[in-house]
Parts: structure tokens; C-alpha cells; sequence
């Protein structure tokens, strides 16, 4: 009698093992499948945005330092820079 209740609860062990198991592989494969390509495209589109805006706020105060200086150098490497001026275009009649 004695042994076939510890049958039982060895049997009932194994399978919540089991079953506990089974659970934790979904979440894994959930992670990798759903999860981490989601928050992989979230932060891939939130870098492009805030490229995408450090490129427009660059292109602006290059072009009021322009506006208010006439002119904006901009190094390339130690020994070379190139410098931006401002120029109206020659009128031909």
C-alpha cells in the first residue's frame, strides 16, 4: 500500500516536472520568436529617428552660423577643413 502511494507521487512529480518544463520552453521560444524581434525593430526605429533629427538640427545651425557669420568651417581631418560661404548667385541679363 505503502509503495504504491509513493508510485502515485513520484508519477505526479514527474509530470508537474514535466509540465513546468513544457512551460518555461514557451516562454523561451516566445521570447526568441515574438518578444526580441519586436523590441529589436523598437529600438532600430527609435535610432533612426533620432538620427534622422541630429541630421536636421546639424543641417540648421550650419546654416544660421551661414546666415549669421557668412561663412562656416567645418574640419575634415587635422590638416584640411572645408569652409561653406555664402554667395547670391551672379543676375544675367
Amino acid at each position: 500500500m505503502k509503495n504504491d502511494f509513493n508510485r502515485k507521487d513520484r508519477n505526479r512529480l514527474v509530470i508537474i516536472s514535466l509540465i513546468a518544463i513544457v512551460i518555461v520552453l514557451v516562454c523561451v521560444i516566445g521570447w526568441v520568436v515574438i518578444a526580441s524581434p519586436a523590441i529589436d525593430k523598437y529600438i532600430s526605429e527609435k535610432q533612426q529617428e533620432a538620427y534622422a533629427q541630429g541630421q536636421g538640427a546639424i543641417i540648421q545651425e550650419i546654416l544660421l552660423q551661414v546666415e549669421r557669420q557668412g561663412f562656416v568651417q567645418i574640419p575634415i581631418s587635422d590638416t584640411q577643413s572645408v569652409v561653406l560661404d555664402l554667395r547670391m548667385p551672379e543676375q544675367t541679363a
